[in-house]
């Protein structure tokens, strides 16, 4: 059998390796469209004239 450039310990850790990243960025995503959603709600309400504009500690 030739030598591949993946061996088979390689390829069972791979799966992993790859489903880690993907669940960092998936929760990575949720994370920046929370804050997304947070500052359009206040730019929204800033506009609107409802509430006090954001404080600058709240900006992050």
């Amino acid at each position: 059998m030739s030598e591949t450039p993946l061996s088979r310990a390689d390829i069972g850790i791979t799966p992993c390796i790859f489903l880690n990243a993907l669940e960092n960025a998936r929760r990575f995503v949720t994370v920046l469209e929370c804050h997304v959603d947070d500052l359009y709600t206040t730019i929204l309400q800033f506009k609107c004239g409802k509430g006090e504009p954001p404080a600058p500690n709240n900006i992050r």
